[in-house]
């Protein structure tokens, strides 16, 4: 039998006791019960990035009883089961993008390289940027208070960019720590909020979601400079601390195709 046929088996075997012992904290139970349809989707996908990263020798897959006690104790491979439940395996094209934003891409992705990022991120960082400056400026990610404490003390558009890219990674790497997995759109809301977001949905033990965003922006207001009455969306002035619809802002620059 060949080694991708074998770990799809095994992942078969697997994969629903695998989700319930890695993601029982967040999940709620029709996040667990998946349905039919996506957890194949999810089982091809673990199966075909095990065999193509091989950190499973091929004697752990050898026909015996202890093929699922010893995968069953891998990291790598819990982990990788972990995170294909939330990763949007989508794939995704800009829109919209303004010609100061694309003579930036390849500097993006020599930060995403220098960073180690996943290129499937490279949309949203794009689309990201987008939102926040339109590529204007001498700092387009808008990134002066992560960098230096202070808003406005980036003055040069590479080291902007090299920094974005790496507070986006910070984000998304504070994310997976938080809440126990990769979640773009927390990420996302977490690079307009900062990381304090993050640690609101533990505290609450809930996922991102717009509304969650909503009630944070309303808990923040007032502080760190924020004004209550003065939020920047008309549809609730009274949310000021941030941009509790930076994930719907930020989408109207990217497309799923």
């Amino acid at each position: 039998m060949k080694r991708l046929q074998k770990i799809k088996i095994i992942v078969t075997l697997l994969f629903m006791s695998v989700i319930l012992n890695t993601v029982s904290t967040y999940a709620v139970a029709d996040q667990v019960m998946l349905e039919e349809e996506t957890s194949n989707k999810l089982v091809t996908v673990v199966a075909e990035s095990l065999a193509s990263n091989p950190f499973i020798p091929n004697e752990i897959l050898s026909a015996n009883e202890n093929v699922v006690p010893n995968i069953m104790k891998d990291e790598t491979f819990n982990e990788l089961v972990s995170n294909a439940i939330y990763k949007d395996y989508t794939n995704y094209i800009n829109v919209n993008t303004p010609a100061l934003v694309n003579e930036m891409i390849p500097s993006i992705e020599v930060a995403m390289n220098k960073y180690g990022l996943d290129p499937y991120y490279k949309e949203w960082i794009i689309a990201l940027v987008t939102q926040e400056s339109h590529g204007k400026g001498n700092d387009p990610f808008q990134v002066s208070e992560a960098y230096c404490g202070k808003i406005g003390c980036i003055k040069d558009r590479e080291l902007s960019i090299d920094q974005g890219v790496k507070e986006f990674k910070n984000q998304l790497e504070r994310t997976k720590n938080k809440i126990g997995h990769y979640d773009v759109k927390a990420t996302l809301q977490a690079y307009n909020f900062g990381p304090r977001f993050l640690t609101y949905l533990v505290d609450e033990k809930v996922d991102y979601s717009e509304d969650v965003a909503h009630a944070f922006s309303k808990k923040m207001c007032g502080r760190a400079g924020t004004r209550p009455g003065h939020g920047i969306n008309k549809e609730d002035r009274s949310a000021c601390y941030g941009d509790y619809k930076y994930v719907e802002h930020v989408s109207r620059y990217i497309q799923a195709v």
